[in-house]
């Protein structure tokens, strides 16, 4: 059953691209001159500042109340008519945020497209370098395109470069990101698996849910190693629940990924095994609907991101439904019984909804 940690994908949806605005709308350093232009961009009485403040307050007036509506095309006309205003502010007035916006927004709606693809990583250069509001997300944005192909040349030690950058001015993504490179640059030696340790922890701190899943990894691959009897039962127990709650906060922000592991948590030999508990996560990381009674009223439903990664749980819920494991030691209950009844018939539909 496949339990890869890889890093996001290569675009935020939507929905993230708003939490992201209104972070990114929060203090920003005023610019000097003015902005000529239509009445319905920036306007020639105000500044680059006031037009982009009054760009990200379109984003948390008239897209969330668009998103209220379910009108999903006013809230794509909306969000694609600022693109256009964002690069003003950014070309004319170097708010670092604003290049971001810009940059995101184009990959987010022609993330197929070449050419928006180098539009979009000039846009994040810009903002990363920009010298008065330079954006730690933009330098985020530039370390994926060098990492993805997507307008620039993929180079490992660019993506590294830029990852690291928007890691040390605050961006978490970035930190996670910088993190995942260091465990494909096995030239590093032994300083990266310090470093890797160290990008997770500032990744899941400042607010990563995949940065707070890679910590996990870690705390799982020294619990692999290790016994009960060897580190203390007290000690053992301690190091297993927290590396599961920090699987548990990654499913729980919304990311594919920690679900799909929060799920295999509950198949793992550590004194926690429960079928229910792990078919209900792969069902979550395989779909973004589940039948509402078996949602716990306390517990909010998360909503997902990283479609690259929801074939995975479908398969993962797949193989727990296909497969007899109770030969499988990692797939039993501590009395030694099945923990999952084989169902093909359930496993081959979601095996065709992940390959679909």
């Amino acid at each position: 059953m496949a339990t890869r940690t890889i890093c996001p994908g290569r675009s935020a949806g939507i929905p993230a691209l708003l939490v992201a605005a209104v972070l990114l709308a929060a203090r920003v350093p005023r610019a000097t001159g003015q902005a000529p232009g239509r009445a319905d961009r920036c306007q020639a009485s105000e500044s680059w500042q006031a037009c982009y403040d009054r760009g990200t307050q379109v984003v948390l007036g008239e897209v969330k109340a668009a998103r209220t509506r379910h009108d999903t095309l006013q809230e794509s006309r909306l969000l694609r008519g600022l693109i256009p205003m964002m690069s003003r502010v950014c070309a004319g007035g170097s708010l670092g945020p604003a290049c971001y916006f810009a940059g995101r927004l184009t990959l987010a709606f022609s993330i197929n497209d070449a050419a928006a693809q180098r539009r979009s990583a000039d846009l994040f250069e810009t903002g990363c370098l920009a010298d008065s509001t330079p954006s730690a997300a933009a330098c985020n944005g530039l370390g994926d395109a060098f990492a993805y192909g997507l307008g620039r040349a993929s180079r490992a030690d660019s993506a590294m470069f830029y990852f690291h950058r928007g890691c040390i001015n605050g961006n978490a993504t970035a930190c996670a990101r910088a993190a995942s490179r260091y465990v494909q640059e096995p030239e590093l030696g032994p300083a990266a698996a310090d470093s890797t340790n160290r990008l997770w922890r500032l990744g899941c701190t400042g607010g990563s849910s995949i940065g707070c899943v890679g910590l996990a990894a870690i705390l799982f691959a020294q619990l692999d190693t290790l016994t009960p009897e060897r580190l203390g039962k007290h000690r053992y127990e301690q190091l297993r629940d927290s590396a599961i709650a920090l699987d548990s906060l990654g499913c729980w922000s919304g990311s594919r990924v920690g679900c799909n592991r929060y799920a295999f948590d509950f198949t793992r030999p550590l004194g926690r095994a429960n079928m229910d508990s792990a078919r209900f996560y792969y069902e979550i990381a395989c779909a973004d609907s589940v039948p509402f009674s078996r949602v716990a009223p306390k517990h909010p439903y998360p909503v997902m991101r990283g479609r690259q990664m929801q074939g995975q749980g479908c398969d993962n819920l797949a193989d727990l439904l296909s497969i007899d494991p109770s030969p499988l030691s990692p797939y039993v209950l501590a009395s030694g019984r099945r923990i999952s009844p084989p169902d093909p018939a359930l496993a081959l539909t979601y095996y065709r909804l992940g390959c679909s």
